[in-house]
């Protein structure tokens, strides 16, 4: 049966390794537009495409490059994805019935460059900020000349941007800030809605893994779609 178990667990952290590695964070997404008449995604965007306004003259790359870090550095630090790539790639642990290739001075993340790993209590400050954009870009993306539509990006975009949405709100950090420092809901000011708050974020919580992967292969979906518009490859489906 360890054995058995063993196996198991190894197989899976060869998928998640596999998953893991070959794409832990979307590329920036680039705003859209065409000539009028053309229906090449028009309106599809996020807010990496604006990021021209926040780039300094003396930076020789793309300005989206600047904004990308703080949705990369929070999904490379979740908690979750932690777990899955220490599993995956280090080993730690290797399976739930197999003891860790540890020595005597493994201190985790106690020492750099894993101690770098608590940024992201902090990231999620940046995180937030840049989902709002998003969903600004989501409204935008039903505005077809001045009128309300749908398109297949349309839905694409507000797949992605709600699975995102879901995952950066299932984070253990916004759990934490929600009701982590409470002992007693009933004992603090506003206890009932805090709570409720907090039952709700739990929730969520729960399904932060699934949320996490589902999150990941909709924005690189949604990404590859609203890519291939601009490039001309496709045009957008129109469905109203």
């Amino acid at each position: 049966m360890p054995g058995q178990l063993a196996d198991d667990e190894r197989r899976t952290r060869g998928a998640t390794a596999e998953a893991v590695g070959g794409r832990t964070a979307p590329p920036p997404r680039r705003g859209l537009g065409a000539p009028p008449g053309q229906d090449r995604g028009r309106g599809l965007g996020e807010p990496f495409g604006k990021t021209e306004l926040l780039k300094p003259k003396w930076w020789p790359l793309s300005p989206a490059l600047l904004v990308l870090g703080a949705p990369l550095g929070f999904r490379g630090t979740c908690y979750y994805y932690r777990k899955a790539y220490y599993r995956a790639f280090f080993a730690d642990p290797s399976a739930c019935a197999v003891g860790e290739p540890r020595g005597s001075g493994y201190v985790g993340e106690a020492s750099f460059p894993f101690v770098l790993q608590n940024i992201h209590r902090y990231l999620i400050y940046l995180a937030i900020p840049i989902l709002l954009f998003l969903w600004v870009d989501i409204v935008r993306g039903f505005i077809f000349d001045r009128h309300f539509g749908i398109g297949l990006g349309s839905l694409m975009l507000l797949a992605s941007n709600t699975l995102l949405t879901f995952y950066t709100f299932s984070c253990h950090s916004i759990r934490h800030l929600v009701g982590g420092r409470v002992d007693c809901f009933s004992c603090v000011v506003a206890g009932g809605p805090r709570h409720k708050v907090w039952q709700g974020q739990s929730w969520l919580n729960e399904h932060h893994m699934a949320w996490a992967w589902w999150s990941l292969f909709f924005v690189c979906a949604a990404d590859a779609y609203v890519r291939a518009c601009s490039m001309g490859l496709i045009r957008d489906v129109r469905l109203m």
